[in-house]
């Protein structure tokens, strides 16, 4: 493999392990509830849409 090849593969392994291990937690969870995509979808953006909140709650109050 050449130089350049590694570094890159080094780099999006590095950017987008966290986002791949998620979706495989994920995955994971809902097969083993036998859950369907529809339902694996919604379960996920509830969780993000939790997270956002938190995250806006918390920005909000360092702000202040």
């Amino acid at each position: 493999m050449s130089s350049f090849l590694r570094r890159t593969s080094d780099f999006f392994k590095h950017h987008t392990g966290n986002q791949r291990h998620r979706q495989q937690t994920i995955t994971k969870r809902s097969n083993d509830a036998g859950a369907s995509v529809a339902e694996r979808m919604r379960k996920h953006e509830r969780r993000e849409s939790k997270q956002l909140e938190k995250d806006r709650a918390e920005f909000a109050a360092t702000r202040r």
